[in-house]
């Protein structure tokens, strides 16, 4: 660890967030415990503030409804031709949060140092956050 600034700067890291199964097997990921690296970089409140937007995501889009069987019926009728023409509401929840993965890193992640990897990226299997090189980690306080 070296100072810069009054800040210090760390080796390269990676935290993961493990997926969470205790409610079937749709995506969903763990908001507790928080991975023991980002402790001192990050508040327990926004990781959870951040994973449990990125659950909601996941929930909406794998929700039943009946305009979602309505879709189905129609698309067997055309023979999945409509796919071609019309956004699927499953991806459109996964462009959704994609976004709110960009806007958090933005806003939370890279002004700490750090970097949110999109789980689509990962296959859906884990959540990365990596520092960023050359990034100074700003360290907050925690009450212990």
């Amino acid at each position: 660890i070296r100072r810069v600034d009054g800040m210090e700067e760390q080796k390269p890291f990676r935290a993961f967030v493990n997926r969470d199964y205790s409610k079937g097997v749709e995506p969903r990921f763990e908001a507790e415990p928080m991975p023991v690296r980002l402790e001192g970089i990050l508040t327990p409140e926004i990781f959870k503030e951040t994973i449990n937007k990125i659950n909601t995501f996941f929930d909406a889009a794998e929700a039943h409804t009946s305009a979602l069987y309505w879709r189905n019926f129609a698309n067997c009728l055309v023979g999945y031709v409509a796919d071609f023409c019309v956004a699927n509401p499953y991806d459109a929840h996964l462009k959704a949060m994609s976004s709110y993965v960009t806007e958090q890193n933005a806003s939370v992640f890279n002004p700490r140092g750090l970097m949110l990897v999109n789980p689509l990226d990962r296959g859906l299997r884990v959540i990365e956050i990596t520092n960023l090189p050359g990034k100074a980690v700003i360290l907050e306080k925690t009450n212990l």
